[in-house]
């Protein structure tokens, strides 16, 4: 968790340091780990933020199994594309609601949509829910 503290910062070498290192502690397959951290490291070196995020992106759109509406939504608030991300949260909602609304409060990912109308559309759709 400690890398998505970096990464909210703008930290981008630590918080993928340290992804790499939480990943490889909880387990998780070294080469899968290392093939998408290395790749992260080549894509934010040769693009920035935007080519990390890209990267992303395409390792998000790679996996086999059913979808992280959560990350989606934040690789495209990232990525500048807002009305993606709103789609990805509207499926997270209906998908996995209690994660949703822990998600959308507390993710830094989400912070340059906080002032979109259909972002505080969905927010006040959640507040009616509870």
């Amino acid at each position: 968790m400690q890398s998505q503290f970096y990464l909210a910062k703008g930290d981008y070498p630590n918080s993928m340091r340290l992804g790499r290192q939480s990943a490889l502690e909880r387990g998780l397959e070294a080469e899968k780990v290392n093939a998408e951290f290395d790749a992260l490291e080549t894509a934010f070196k040769q693009g920035g933020p935007q080519g990390y995020w890209q990267e992303r992106l395409a390792i998000e759109n790679s996996k086999t199994g059913g979808h992280d509406w959560i990350n989606l939504a934040a690789i495209h608030a990232h990525l500048n594309q807002p009305d993606k991300a709103i789609e990805y949260l509207r499926q997270a909602k209906q998908r996995t609601p209690a994660y949703f609304a822990i998600e959308i409060n507390t993710n830094a990912s989400f912070d340059n949509l906080r002032t979109n109308l259909q972002f505080l559309a969905l927010m006040a759709e959640l507040w009616r829910e509870r």
